[in-house]
């Protein structure tokens, strides 16, 4: 959502080109501009209406779809990436490829109201359950102008990713969309190697956590020293000697 909100910006200040921000496959397969694959992902143009109902579409679709997934990260940054690819083959294949932050959040929409179909949405005041969500969302961005086919690569990659995750396996026991073990290490390298300082968040709160309990237990024994010796010294008195004056 940052990102969106920072090309958007860039743009519409004319801080940079929008158009370096869009994907291009000949600049990028001739000039190797590696960044048009991820800025088209996040880039839907100047600060606009359309702007504003993109970012409630990432609140909700992204957001929602995350917490669904819970603790299984591996799995959502694995959907991360197909989604990323299937858009950049399907934006070739239909034409549509210079902005795709539209249809990446139509998958994440479509796959969440999928997973729970019988929830209640509120969209303007109106009550719609999630399956049917999608197909209003739809409606009313066509009528406003958005191209059609955006949501067909969007809902279509959606409905692919389920097909391969939950239907086939479900119904043939096919897995061929597994998250693999390469792609789980690769994902705790960098969480740990870049985001982390180098150390993973775990090891940074087991040491904090075991250095508190050192110091509170070298505290406690200085005090009970301190205490020991004082009370020894209570009792000591000046020395008398029996029959003396």
């Amino acid at each position: 959502m940052g990102l969106i909100i920072i090309t958007g910006l860039l743009a519409t200040f004319q801080i940079v080109s929008p158009y370096s921000l869009t994907m291009d496959f000949a600049e990028f397969l001739t000039k190797f501009q590696i960044w048009r694959l991820f800025t088209c992902f996040a880039f839907v143009g100047g600060v606009s209406m359309n702007l504003l109902m993109m970012l409630l579409l990432i609140h909700f679709g992204i957001g929602s779809l995350e917490k669904e997934f819970g603790n299984n990260i591996y799995d959502f940054y694995y959907l991360v990436c197909f989604t990323m690819i299937s858009h950049l083959v399907s934006g070739l294949l239909l034409g549509i490829y210079p902005m795709m932050a539209e249809q990446f959040c139509y998958t994440f929409l479509y796959i969440y109201c999928k997973r729970q179909p019988d929830n209640t949405m509120s969209f303007f005041g109106f009550q719609i359950q999630s399956k049917n969500f999608p197909w209003v969302i739809m409606v009313v961005h066509i009528l406003f102008g958005v191209d059609y086919l955006k949501f067909i690569a969007g809902y279509g990659s959606g409905h692919l990713y389920e097909f391969l995750t939950t239907t086939l396996p479900q119904e043939k026991g096919i897995k061929i969309l597994d998250t693999p073990r390469w792609f789980k290490g690769a994902v705790s390298w960098v969480s740990e190697n870049i985001f982390s300082n180098n150390k993973p968040p775990q090891q940074f709160q087991s040491n904090n956590m075991r250095n508190l309990r050192d110091l509170r237990s070298d505290n406690q024994n200085q005090q009970a020293n301190n205490a020991s010796s004082s009370g020894f010294a209570a009792f000591r008195g000046k020395g008398v000697r029996l029959g003396g004056e």
